[in-house]
């Protein structure tokens, strides 16, 4: 039988799998903001303890979603509104799916408001391999979350299901790519059965990257260009001190191997397999690496696939 997807366990020697917290909807710490939606999952398994101060304290949130195959635009749209919001309080939420979810949970993972990654599998699972890496942070930094038991796979109907959740621990749903029928739709369609506000970033009118927020934006959501439009929409005043633009972080803020990959192109430009042969590392830390890097406008993927140092 052909193998449908690339996944890891992190079962331990017990058996069992390790540091997993099982909450019931019967429990004192489940989100009330979950009793109330629509079919509420009955359990929730979670790794990391944010889940639980966010129930307890009330935590506003927002739920970033989007396209996996997305532009460099909106996976930069996407990293900047969760660290802006992140950096007032604000926990993102999202569904650890590659491109505009990866981006948003990085971007939360800079401030303090953290995020939650929604899985369409089991805890025991990592999809995609490709977010391992990121997967872990969230686990130290955040939580991770799923009604599926260990052991369950990445099927395609999981993840409609797990939108709904995505949208139920959100005050609000922000779409910042998406095709004309993805899933970002869906999880917009749960917010506004929710009586949610769902609210889309503008982009280019000739790609099919933008066809679904677009769409929303002509049905009525609330455009965002800033994280400014999200807060007036919660009733928030920003607390945070300006950005700076455009600055680039100092190599000594780097991973060993982050640091690795970014003098391998410092010396030349290349593409991600000779990235990967001259530097020895596996192809998902590669990959994870070169999206952080990007996300930190150190590198920038060009027109011929290969990666260049941003001057």
């Amino acid at each position: 039988m052909r193998k449908l997807y690339s996944i890891e366990h992190t079962i331990d020697r017990t058996g069992g799998v390790s540091n997993i917290h099982t909450l019931k909807i019967a429990d004192d710490d489940y989100p009330q903001c979950l009793r109330e939606i629509s079919c509420p999952p009955a359990t929730l398994y979670i790794e990391g303890g944010l889940l639980l101060s966010f129930s307890k304290e009330r935590r506003r949130a927002v739920g970033i979603v989007g396209s996996r195959r997305c532009s460099a635009y909106g996976r930069d749209m996407a990293a900047r509104l969760g660290e802006d919001l992140s950096q007032e309080g604000i926990t993102i939420v999202s569904g650890l799916a590659e491109g505009i979810d990866a981006s948003a949970h990085w971007g939360a993972l800079k401030g303090q408001g953290g995020t939650i990654a929604v899985l369409g599998c089991g805890l025991d699972v990592v999809y995609p391999k490709v977010n391992q890496v990121l997967y872990t942070k969230i686990k130290e930094n955040g939580s991770v979350i799923t009604e599926f038991e260990p052991g369950t796979l990445p099927f395609h109907q999981n993840f409609p299901a797990r939108n709904r959740i995505i949208s139920g621990l959100s005050d609000l749903i922000i779409v910042v790519e998406g095709a004309e029928r993805s899933g970002a739709l869906i999880t917009a369609d749960f917010a506004l059965e929710q009586g949610k506000e769902v609210m889309a970033v503008p982009g280019r009118a000739d790609t099919r990257f933008c066809k679904a927020p677009h769409k929303l934006l002509r049905s009525g959501a609330g455009l965002v260009e800033t994280s400014q439009d999200v807060l007036e929409e919660l009733g928030m005043d920003s607390h945070s001190k300006p950005k700076r633009s455009g600055n680039i972080p100092q190599l000594e803020a780097l991973t060993d191997e982050e640091t690795q990959v970014y003098r391998t192109l410092a010396e030349d430009s290349q593409n991600i397999d000779e990235i990967i042969m001259n530097t020895g590392l596996q192809t998902h830390i590669v990959s994870s690496i070169l999206v952080i890097l990007e996300l930190k406008r150190l590198i920038i993927k060009g027109l011929d696939s290969k990666y260049h140092v941003c001057s």
